[in-house]
């Protein structure tokens, strides 16, 4: 029996550690063919074991964090704890893939629950996407209600896309969600296409995920529709779509290229159009009119009787967006001109093309250009203010002031 025991104490010596803290582990990045992949490392060598973290909390110290890991890869459950005794989510690796995954409130009640294909799990990259590929998932209230849902409509697939030294793997599949008020009125309906996309060549190499609505509607709390979106297929029908659409789309098409195009309609509870736009670019999915950061613009908005208050235009990524605002007769109220201030705040186009200009029952009374000074050769923003009848005030008015009251303006027609 003692030969036994030494046998076994001798394994145990022999296979290392098997429970270390996180502290004691190094975590490694390394490049596996074309994927960075994350591993994690203990004597040099790959772990395998168990993996923890302890914090201190109201009733001491205790283990806040355990993981499972194999030959330097997370791998089987992986859990964390709001405080001793008390879960907070407990995960399923598969080689350092996510498969799945529960979290729990801080009154121990589970409020979601998700499934992810690990084969198609981005996890494991440099570039961490905690589970892209989701199956199926659900999320509750805290009394059970149910709070929101998403299924997988097709599997993944990869496209393998090689142009003029560059190659492209565009993974991608097609899912639905839906989620509801605590009233248990529908909120929302979605149906998208999630996209991981990996390039490597001589200009660019990366990786990043981004997702792209094929329709959506959203509800107001009783019920009433509130928004509703139609994607547009690049490479569907535009027949009936506008020619500077149609010449953005061909220039922009390339098989290597994800575009996000649609149609989006805002409506007031009275059910009356509030808002109509035709939008493409990165940034169409956020509930935001006039974003200048999108490459294609072309909105209007209208006032709860159905007459259109403002107009927007911009028809290419570094073109200008001409934003208009109407009085209810239909006059021009203001202008303003602006370009993508991330992308061109520092160019010299930008500070030429920027303006604003408000007008009066009389004509225009606040002008906001920028003017390159001669002597300093740097560009000044120049307020210019006239009064009711058209005059120019004392030029000891123009400035602050002025600026200010024009700021005013521009936000009270924003906001009406």
């Amino acid at each position: 029996m003692k030969v036994i025991i030494l046998s076994v104490f001798s394994l145990l010596i022999a296979c290392g550690p098997q429970k270390l803290s996180k502290k004691e582990i190094k975590r490694k990045i390394a490049m596996v063919g074309e994927q960075a992949v994350i591993t994690y490392v203990y004597d040099g060598k790959p772990f395998t074991g168990l993996m923890y973290e302890t914090s201190s909390g109201s009733d001491g110290k205790f283990v806040s964090s355990e993981t499972t890991l194999k030959d330097g890869f997370f791998h089987g459950i992986s859990k964390k704890w709001y405080s001793k005794d008390v879960l907070r989510t407990e995960k399923r690796y598969e080689k350092g893939s996510l498969s799945a995954l529960k979290i729990y409130s801080k009154t121990k009640k589970l409020i979601q629950e998700t499934n992810y294909d690990p084969n198609h799990s981005k996890k494991n990259k440099a570039i961490s996407i905690n589970g892209w590929a989701i199956k199926n998932s659900k999320e509750w209230y805290d009394d059970g209600q149910l709070k929101k849902q998403i299924q997988q409509l097709s599997p993944p697939e990869t496209k393998n896309i090689q142009e003029d030294q560059e190659k492209t793997l565009i993974h991608s599949y097609k899912a639905g969600s839906k989620s509801w008020y605590k009233n248990n009125v529908l909120k929302n309906e979605t149906e998208h296409i999630s996209y991981y996309v990996e390039t490597k060549g001589q200009k660019n190499t990366g990786a990043g995920a981004l997702e792209v609505e094929l329709s959506s509607k959203e509800y107001y709390e009783d019920g009433s529709l509130w928004m509703e979106f139609k994607g547009i297929d690049p490479n569907g029908d535009l027949s009936n779509s506008p020619e500077s659409l149609k010449e953005y789309i061909a220039k922009h098409n390339h098989s290597s290229k994800i575009l996000k195009c649609g149609k989006r309609q805002w409506f007031f509870k009275n059910k009356k159009l509030s808002y109509e736009g035709t939008l493409c670019g990165e940034h169409i999915d956020v509930r935001k009119s006039f974003d200048n950061r999108n490459d294609y613009l072309l909105e209007k908005v209208f006032d709860k009787n159905g007459t259109i208050i403002s107009v927007n235009e911009k028809l290419c990524s570094a073109c200008v967006m001409i934003t208009k605002y109407f009085e209810g007769d239909g006059s021009l109220k203001a202008e303003i001109s602006e370009m993508n201030f991330f992308k061109y705040s520092d160019s010299e186009e930008y500070k030429k093309t920027e303006y604003i200009k408000f007008w009066g029952k009389n004509g225009l009374r606040f002008h906001r250009f920028n003017e390159l000074d001669k002597d300093s050769k740097s560009w000044k923003k120049i307020n210019h203010c006239w009064n009711v009848d058209g005059h120019p005030k004392d030029k000891k008015l123009w400035g602050m002031g002025c600026q200010v009251r024009l700021d005013e303006q521009i936000n009270n027609l924003r906001n009406r």
